[in-house]
């Protein structure tokens, strides 16, 4: 048994010091040339310093090789055990990320007590904020080149509003996310040219304030907000792809308005079927393929008194 368990230390040994030096062949490499003066391009300027730091090898690797390790990247920090939570750590205040340090400082936080938002900014790797679970404030992902959410599936609450906008994402995922915050939560999803699925928000139930999801030329569904019960106002705009409403069949209750206008690949918009009061007004407008009849949606009281306007190109 002992051998057997000096085997094993011994493999695991071996293995990690493989993957290290495989990690530091390009970044010594580097050096050299610094060192010669025999840089090629811009590719040595990436490496400014030497520092024998898991965190740092695998950035600087990213830096050289292009995106190929963003999952091996992940398993490395796992492996090295970097940034275990403190239990019930925290951060007070309203916190702008602004580079790749920033989102480091947060490993291990588990909760941003003010308004956390990603703003300006390039493809930054989220996953510092694995341990991240709750924001009392706003949390604002706005004007950035990020493509995956990955680092943020232990999110469960956003008490703030929720934006989500002119990114580069092709599928939004919180796999924890579920019931946020008070009255006036906002969830705010537009100018995503990429977006494709609303995947991952599957234990949204309430959206006290906005439901906003527009300019998303990719979208073709709703599917992943079939648990959605509950919105303020819901405005669905301007995604040329999206054909149907499938996945918020189970929306029930609208306390404001609905507006679902300028989707010109929109035929069916049945899934409204199940809300059974809308407190504001109704517009279903400018759908260029839109056939509304026959569909039953009992809250439509559309009639010559009524502010709500409905648009049926193909059936007028």
């Amino acid at each position: 048994m002992m051998k057997q368990r000096a085997h094993l230390s011994l493999a695991s040994h071996t293995i990690t010091g493989a993957i290290l030096l495989f990690l530091l062949i390009p970044i010594v490499s580097s050096q050299a040339e610094l060192a010669t003066g025999s840089s090629k391009g811009s590719r040595s300027s990436l490496i400014p310093e030497y520092r024998l730091d898991s965190d740092y090898l695998t950035r600087r690797y990213r830096q050289i090789r292009g995106e190929e390790l963003f999952v091996f990247q992940s398993q490395w920090r796992e492996m090295t055990s970097a940034g275990n939570p403190t239990p019930g750590a925290y951060r007070s205040g309203s916190i702008e990320i602004r580079s790749q340090q920033d989102i480091d400082d947060l490993l291990g936080v588990e909760r941003v007590l003010g308004d956390l938002s990603i703003t300006h900014v390039g493809n930054l790797d989220l996953w510092p904020l694995r341990f991240l679970r709750k924001v009392t404030g706003s949390f604002e992902i706005y004007d950035t080149e990020i493509t995956s959410l990955v680092g943020l599936d232990s999110l469960e609450e956003v008490e703030g509003d929720f934006l989500l906008g002119k990114t580069e994402l092709v599928v939004v995922c919180f796999g924890s996310l579920s019931c946020p915050g008070g009255p006036q939560f906002e969830l705010r999803t537009y100018g995503n040219p990429r977006l494709r699925e609303m995947k991952g928000l599957e234990s949204l139930t309430r959206v006290g304030g906005d439901l906003d999801i527009s300019n998303a030329p990719l979208l073709r569904s709703l599917l992943g907000l079939e648990s959605l019960l509950e919105v303020g106002d819901l405005s669905i705009y301007n995604n040329s792809g999206l054909a149907s409403l499938n996945g918020i069949e189970n929306l029930a209750l609208v306390n404001g308005d609905v507006g679902v206008n300028s989707n010109n690949s929109l035929k069916d918009i049945g899934a409204l079927s199940g809300i059974i009061e809308v407190g504001g007004e109704i517009t279903v407008r400018y759908n260029d393929s839109l056939d509304c009849p026959p569909f039953d949606l009992p809250f439509f009281p559309v009639d010559a008194s009524s502010d709500n306007a409905v648009d049926c190109p193909v059936s007028n």
